[in-house]
């Protein structure tokens, strides 16, 4: 049977039963939730629509993960260990000990438009990689927003015990984040190089550091709903026209999916990142063809690029369809030519801290690259998606625990 079909059961005999079940428990895909049913009982979201916002808290003690309550969605405030006795570099601020000094100094922060000169991008000796993804973290400066009184005036709003300049310095590894500034948010917003998914896999140490950092300074940037993950991927990513178009397709297929599996709500995704192009095949075919067929380098001068166009008229030509920024996937249009920058900005993920949701993001960012790279374009659909990414626990651990921790959620969401 298909291991997310089985891992909607909550037998406890069925865990012994199951080859597939004790096949994942072997590979220790699912290890943190040994000790516990795979999944615990949830309401009906079918005559409660208010429940798609109630996430499992849990906490983590030496033996397993045991589930506490249900309470609205809020993730990093519970993800916090070992707060009481850490000694990173936020904690020497927070809590200060005779002759203990920090080391974090007040960093730059780039204005929105900053772009460096050259992008450097980070990969690993013998990469097997061959495109590279640049996250785009926004952060929030809270970590409770309080209550608004009768005069518009906050109440019990908890801030963070450092400023900006500290939190920008708070980045690991160094060179990778450039610090800049963002309107739609309250803290930093970190953008990175562009890397490879194994370089990024090499670097897990250093992110959970600086998220454990950043938490316990008092930053969120799942819990507050305001902030996003936006991960850019390399155009190259894509073999060609079909292969972004079928990558479209599975993302806009079904929103309620996507919003399941981005950890978004209703609110924040049809504001920053709407999934509104399921029913239009054509504009998505449109975009496809625009973003991948031939044209000169973008690097050319104005004048010279207007030129070339005028004296060499493509007959095949794709004009770029109106699509609006605010999608899950933006393809920003280059400066000097009338194609694209270069990159597909996948804006759907929710902002996070956690290190094992910021992994998940790029995992499933990644698995839908390449399995849209293979797939028909009538199998480029969430369920066989998900049922393709089972498979793959060793490739893709975090994605895999993350569906099967949401089995039933995600289930009920392609089955409608």
């Amino acid at each position: 049977m298909p291991l997310l079909n089985a891992l909607t059961r909550t037998d406890s005999n069925h865990i012994r039963s199951c080859h597939t079940c004790r096949e994942a428990y072997d590979s220790g895909v699912i290890e943190r939730w040994r000790g516990r049913p795979l999944t615990p009982p949830i309401d009906n979201f079918e005559t409660n629509p208010q429940n798609e916002e109630v996430i499992e808290i849990e906490a983590e003690d030496d033996e397993s993960m045991t589930l506490i309550a249900e309470t609205p969605a809020i993730e990093e405030s519970t993800f916090i260990t070992n707060e009481g006795s850490c000694r990173c570099e936020a904690c020497k601020i927070v809590k200060p000990r005779m002759g203990e000094y920090t080391k974090l100094k007040r960093a730059r922060i780039h204005n929105y438009t900053y772009k460096p000169r050259a992008w450097k991008p980070q990969f690993v000796k013998n990469d097997p990689m061959k495109y590279y993804l640049g996250v785009e973290l926004e952060t929030d400066n809270y970590s409770s927003r309080g209550e608004t009184d009768n005069y518009g005036r906050r109440i019990g709003a908890k801030y963070s015990v450092v400023d900006d300049g500290v939190a920008a310095d708070m980045r690991l590894p160094k060179r990778l984040w450039i610090p800049k500034t963002d309107s739609s948010v309250t803290g930093p917003e970190f953008v990175s190089q562009p890397a490879t998914m194994t370089y990024w896999t090499s670097k897990r140490k250093q992110l959970d550091m600086m998220f454990k950092m950043l938490l316990h300074a008092g930053y969120r940037s799942h819990d507050n709903d305001q902030a996003g993950m936006h991960i850019n991927i390399s155009l190259s990513a894509f073999d060609d026209s079909d292969h972004l178009y079928k990558f479209i397709t599975l993302v806009h297929f079904s929103p309620v999916w996507a919003r399941r599996m981005a950890q978004r709500t209703n609110e924040s995704m049809n504001t920053w990142a709407k999934v509104d192009l399921g029913a239009s095949q054509e504009i998505r075919r449109q975009l496809s063809k625009w973003a991948k067929q031939e044209r000169v380098s973008r690097f050319l001068p104005p004048r010279v690029g207007q030129a070339y166009w005028q004296n060499n008229p493509n007959p095949n030509y794709v004009s770029r369809p109106s699509v609006n920024r605010y999608t899950a996937l933006n393809i920003p249009g280059g400066f000097y030519t009338d194609g694209p920058e270069g990159r597909v900005e996948f804006r759907l993920p929710r902002g996070t801290l956690r290190v094992d949701r910021f992994f998940k993001n790029l995992q499933w960012t990644v698995a839908m690259v390449e399995y849209t790279r293979t797939a028909e374009v009538l199998e480029s659909r969430p369920k066989a998606f998900m049922d393709w990414t089972v498979t793959k626990g060793r490739e893709y651990p975090d994605l895999v625990a993350f569906l099967m921790e949401r089995a039933p959620k995600l289930q009920a969401a392609v089955s409608r």
